[in-house]
C-alpha cells in the first residue's frame, strides 16, 4: 500500500500552528526545520493500521512530498513513533531520483507499481492519487469523477482542512495574490461571508 505521509501518518499541527501564531506562509527553510527536529506525532490510528498491514506481509510505503534533503530525519521520526519501514527503501522523497523533483508522485507510485500489486492508496490530498490535480475547479471534479470507482474501496483520503491543493484551486493557482486577496478569493469559492 502507498501512503502519503504529512497529515496522513504524521501531524504537523504544531508547525501549523506556529504558522498562525507567527502570521507567516509556508516556506521551504522553517518547514525542513520543522523536519529535522522529528517531532510530528501519529495521526490516530495510523501506527497500528500500518503495523496491522505490515505483520499481514503487505509492503507499506511512504511516498511524500518532502525534500530528499529531510529525508533520514523523516525516517527517524516514523522509525521513533512505530511506523514499518521495510529493509528495501519504502520512503519515497520528492527529490531522491531525478525524475522525482516535481510535487506529482505519479512517477514515484508507478515505480511502486512496477514491482508490487498496489491494493491501497492512502492520502490528504488529491494528489496523493492522481496527476492533474493543479487545475480548475471543474477540471478536478471531473478528474474525481473519473475515478470514481475508487474512492471508497482503493483509494481512501483523510480530510485535510488546513492546506492541499483544494486550497490553490479555489484561488486558481494564483499565488502571487496577497494574503488577504486570497483569503477573500477562497471564502468567496467557499460562500462564507
Amino acid at each position: 500500500m502507498i501512503l502519503d505521509v504529512d497529515e496522513t501518518v504524521l501531524d504537523n499541527s504544531a508547525f501549523q500552528a506556529q504558522l498562525i501564531v507567527e502570521d507567516g506562509l509556508f516556506q521551504t527553510g522553517p518547514w525542513n526545520d520543522w523536519c529535522r527536529r522529528e517531532e510530528a506525532l501519529p495521526i490516530p490510528g495510523a501506527v497500528h493500521f500500518t503495523q496491522y498491514a505490515a505483520e499481514r506481509g503487505v509492503v507499506v510505503f511512504y511516498v511524500t512530498n518532502r525534500r530528499h534533503e529531510v529525508e533520514e530525519a523523516t525516517r527517524r521520526n516514523l522509525e521513533k513513533l512505530g511506523f514499518p519501514l521495510d529493509e528495501d527503501d519504502t520512503l519515497f522523497t520528492r527529490d531522491e531520483k531525478e525524475a522525482w523533483d516535481v510535487s506529482d508522485k505519479a512517477s514515484r507510485r508507478a515505480e511502486i507499481a512496477s514491482r508490487y500489486r498496489v491494493l491501497l492508496l492512502l492520502g490528504d490530498d488529491f494528489n496523493d492519487f492522481v496527476s492533474g490535480t493543479w487545475a480548475s475547479l471543474a477540471e478536478r471534479d471531473a478528474l474525481a469523477e473519473e475515478y470514481e470507482s475508487y474512492w471508497g474501496s482503493k483509494w481512501f483520503v483523510l480530510p485535510n482542512p488546513e492546506y492541499g491543493s483544494w486550497e490553490g484551486a479555489l484561488v486558481d493557482f494564483d499565488y502571487q495574490l496577497s494574503p488577504a486577496q486570497r483569503l477573500r478569493r477562497k471564502c468567496q469559492a467557499l460562500r462564507l461571508p
